[in-house]
């Protein structure tokens, strides 16, 4: 399922704000522009990966909410 979850629906939403209507005073999506920072330490022949922290989108805050949701999981 999707979140926000519609009130009164008994089954989530395919795509996040269909009908345009965003969570915020105006109605209307924010975006905020982030600079670039370039990786600390960049790939090599010694070290040819890069690593990310693995979380998803929606999973950002510790997965106090999605944590427990197995289809999130595959």
């Amino acid at each position: 399922q999707q979140w926000p979850f519609p009130t009164g629906a008994s089954v989530g939403t395919p795509r996040l704000y269909l009908d345009g209507i965003f969570p915020t005073a105006s109605g209307r999506a924010q975006f905020l522009a982030e600079p670039y920072i370039a990786a600390r330490e960049l790939r090599d022949a010694e070290y040819p990966l890069t690593l990310n922290t693995g979380r998803l989108r929606d999973q950002w805050h510790g997965m106090s909410r999605t944590g427990t949701a197995a289809r999130l999981f595959g």
